[in-house]
């Protein structure tokens, strides 16, 4: 009968060679596509909310545009031609119950109808995203559409005011395309410190097991 020091070792403690990776590399793998993973989905909302942030900074110039128009309507000021002011964007129609087109913004062109959304009630307002083609024939690309019906002594009047959502689209573009290409180097840097946490968190482990390999006669090793 064999002694205890020449037993042969117990298979159980020791990993089977072409079956899987060691635990120690399983573990980095994982966590480093979950890293990963949760980057790329990270630069991608990124990218969605620059441009919902600027679609919405967008239709509030709109609105402020509404009211200015809305407040000459009331005080019996409206002009032919609407002038631009500040930091304004965009163009605005005042059309009336019979869609007849009442005062314009300066530029805008004659085959060009703003009022491609359904008027709201009296004094309600609506907004509207639409396709560029609707206002204009030789226009494409995405268009906010802020309209409000406002009451006055010969009727019911519709202010629509349009601009392109062109830069927001640009805009979201250009970040995700860059975030899409620093995020493999964002990976590999986030793996670069997984590896030791991992090895850090192991150890205790590793201890654990090679105690129990000594005790039962088996050869220790390491989680790879």
């Amino acid at each position: 009968q064999r002694s205890k020091q020449f037993a042969a070792p117990d298979t159980e403690c020791m990993p089977v060679p072409g079956r899987r990776w060691p635990l120690r590399r399983r573990l980095v793998a994982g966590t480093t596509v979950a890293v990963g993973a949760l980057l790329l989905v990270g630069a991608l909302a990124a990218a969605v909310l620059l441009r919902r942030t600027l679609e919405a900074d967008t239709q509030s110039i709109l609105v402020d545009r509404v009211n200015a128009v809305a407040e000459l309507i009331a005080n019996g000021e409206l002009p032919r031609v609407l002038q631009a002011e500040g930091p304004q964007v965009g163009q605005v129609q005042v059309v009336d119950a019979d869609g007849n087109v009442l005062a314009i913004s300066l530029g805008l062109g004659s085959n060009s109808r703003l009022d491609v959304i359904s008027p709201p009630p009296s004094g309600k307002q609506t907004t509207a995203t639409v396709d560029g083609s609707v206002i204009n024939t030789s226009a494409s690309g995405s268009y906010r559409v802020v309209a409000r019906t406002v009451p006055t002594g010969v009727g019911p009047l519709t202010i629509s005011a349009v601009t392109s959502l062109a830069s927001a689209a640009t805009a979201e573009r250009h970040l995700r395309n860059e975030l899409l290409l620093g995020w493999p180097v964002l990976t590999l840097l986030a793996s670069l410190h997984v590896c030791p946490a991992v090895g850090r968190a192991l150890r205790p482990v590793e201890k654990l097991r090679t105690d129990l390999c000594m005790k039962s006669g088996c050869s220790p090793y390491k989680f790879g």
